[in-house]
């Protein structure tokens, strides 16, 4: 293939693509497919008055794979829609390529990254994609780097909505990960101001779950097929450092949220992970676990000081469900609770899966406004069973079947 300065524009847009030069060839002298050669260079072309250029190399293409690629250039991403008709979407944005890569596929498999020859860098700037009905993406900038052994991401402001996140990291192994399927090893470090996770479980993904009976259908039978479980890749083991100033999932409003998060093997590790919430203050020690086609399964311990029982009500389907008389219940509690259960598809606790203990403490405790024993008040003509007031109270309590 032999292209030289070509190009071509929609009738109806102001720009097009021009200066394209291309030289391919597909080679092989017969007696076997591992004798193909593959050779790519150049491939140019100017979109909008921004030039791109690449270039491939590829030798025994069947016993080892011998690679050679590069790609350099910048893009104007607010042109794009003066080329080419974009229906339904926006987008901005600049991007700054330059990369070069060259190696075998024995040199991966052997993971002898060192022999690999991979530098270069991808820059972002001002991204902006809008989509119907999909939140606004806003990438103010991101810096892609790398070399043989790992690939950075630094720099990198994303916004999503009305969601913000701000991530720095390192990963290793990315080549394996890219060409083998193997193990994406990682650390990084991710902060926000605001986090609304219900952005990105919709209702359609996360339908109500109908009604049945235990006997209908037990917990280890329901298999998650919607896609509003959040699911842990099996191939990535990073340590991630969490910072989030406000998180909000389901009805609660989580804020400050601070500790570590080791992702290994479709599990993610929470290790005092420290956040307010319900009026108090709570630290998490546990795992959140997706096995392959299994419901997830939560099996954590919380440490609980000066949480306020109705905002427990409030905020949890568990309390809701296990202990409706906190709606009643004024003050606050303090203890630590480890619970091992399932969730379903909305990301639910399956109650019937649910086993835990712990102890409560109370403070300044009072019940009222409960109807039942408002009406044995009446009856027995003791006006103050209404109001009942207990003081430095002490449950132990165990949660099974």
């Amino acid at each position: 293939l032999n292209v030289k300065n070509a190009m071509f524009r929609y009738p109806s847009l102001p720009a097009g693509v021009d200066g394209i030069n291309i030289v391919a060839m597909v080679k092989n002298p017969g007696g076997s497919l591992d004798a193909t050669m593959v050779t790519v260079n150049p491939f140019n072309f100017i979109l909008a008055g921004n030039p791109f250029s690449m270039t491939a190399d590829v030798k025994t293409p069947i016993s080892d794979p011998d690679f050679k690629a590069s790609a350099k250039g910048k893009l104007d991403l607010g042109k794009i829609k003066d080329v080419y008709p974009l229906e339904d979407m926006s987008l901005n944005g600049l991007v700054d390529a330059d990369m070069s890569v060259a190696g075998a596929m024995s040199m991966i498999d052997k993971g002898e990254y060192d022999r690999v020859k991979a530098a270069g860098s991808i820059k972002l700037s001002d991204m902006q994609l809008e989509m119907t009905d999909l939140p606004k993406v806003d990438i103010k900038q991101s810096t892609f780097s790398f070399e043989p052994r790992y690939l950075e991401l630094s720099q990198t402001k994303i916004g999503i909505g009305d969601n913000d996140i701000t991530l720095d990291s390192r990963f290793e192994n990315y080549l394996g990960f890219v060409f083998k399927g193997t193990t994406l090893k990682g650390t990084l470090n991710v902060s926000s101001q605001k986090m609304n996770l219900n952005d990105f479980m919709s209702d359609s993904e996360a339908p109500a779950e109908p009604e049945q009976s235990e006997e209908e259908t037990t917990a280890e039978e329901q298999v998650e097929e919607a896609m509003g479980v959040i699911r842990v890749p099996e191939n990535i083991d990073f340590r991630m450092q969490a910072d989030f100033k406000q998180l909000l999932f389901g009805k609660m409003n989580i804020t400050d949220v601070k500790g570590l998060l080791v992702v290994k093997d479709r599990k993610v590790d929470m290790q005092n992970l420290s956040l307010n919430a319900m009026g108090g203050s709570v630290v998490v020690n546990g795992s959140y676990s997706t096995p392959e086609a299994k419901n997830p399964r939560l099996n954590a311990g919380f440490a609980l000081n000066n949480v306020g029982f109705a905002q427990a009500y409030k905020e949890l389907d568990m309390v809701q469900k296990l202990a409706p008389i906190f709606s009643n219940l004024k003050g606050n509690f303090s203890g630590n609770i480890k619970v091992d259960a399932l969730m379903d598809e909305n990301m639910s606790l399956i109650m019937n899966s649910v086993d835990g203990s712990g102890s409560l403490s109370t403070k300044d405790l009072s019940l009222s406004g409960v109807k039942i024993i408002d009406q044995v008040a009446t009856i027995v003509k003791k006006p103050e069973l209404k109001n009942i007031q207990a003081k430095d109270l002490k449950i132990d309590f165990t949660i099974t079947d």
